[in-house]
């Protein structure tokens, strides 16, 4: 009151104190936070490894990254904490960010594969069960009706689709016709002898 000084105010922080503060924000995850000056020297961590440089004048990319002792690549972003003279870093390994990307474009490629395999499987199947089945049926009924027996069996064709089974229908009553000739031919051979 009078103008002398008759003591001094002092703070202090201890660095101790910042660093377990700094773990605390980062634990359970894998990243590391810190205290950085503004030349870009790394003051203290939460991590063990020792990092690169980071960028300080303020071009540095969103995706700006550091290099780790152990070679990894950390993806980090400063900001200042105090007067530009000290500032906070916060770096996550480059693999974990871009992890779910990397799965969510793999689940994007992989799904519509799945999807295409099990339509050609059902495509397949339904042709083979509704289309080709029959086909080989009637191959098998003219390669019969060619070797001379005409004694098919028609109604294994009912349940085949439409057309198949007109075909069928038409060759055995072409076996039919072809039986009834034979017959008609053999009698008149049988009468001239």
């Amino acid at each position: 009151t009078d103008g002398k000084q008759n003591g001094l105010v002092t703070a202090s922080v201890s660095l101790k104190g910042v660093q377990r503060s700094l773990s605390r924000a980062v634990r359970g995850t894998h990243a590391v936070a810190g205290i950085v000056s503004e030349n870009g020297e790394i003051l203290l961590s939460t991590g063990n490894l020792q990092f690169s440089k980071p960028v300080m004048d303020g071009s540095a990319s969103p995706l700006a990254t550091l290099t780790a002792s152990d070679g990894s690549k950390w993806h980090y972003a400063v900001t200042p904490l105090e007067r530009r003279e000290l500032f906070v870093l916060y770096a996550e390994p480059s693999s974990i960010i871009m992890a779910p990307t990397i799965r969510q474009l793999q689940v994007s490629l992989l799904l519509p594969l799945v999807a295409m395999l099990f339509a050609s499987l059902a495509i397949w199947f339904g042709t083979d069960r509704w289309v080709v089945r029959w086909l080989r049926q009637l191959g098998d009924l003219a390669g019969q009706f060619a070797a001379g027996k005409f004694g098919g069996d028609e109604e294994s064709f009912r349940k085949a689709p439409q057309e198949v089974a007109t075909l069928s229908d038409d060759l055995h009553a072409m076996a039919r016709s072809i039986e009834a000739r034979d017959a008609e031919l053999i009698r008149a051979l049988e009468v001239k002898t």
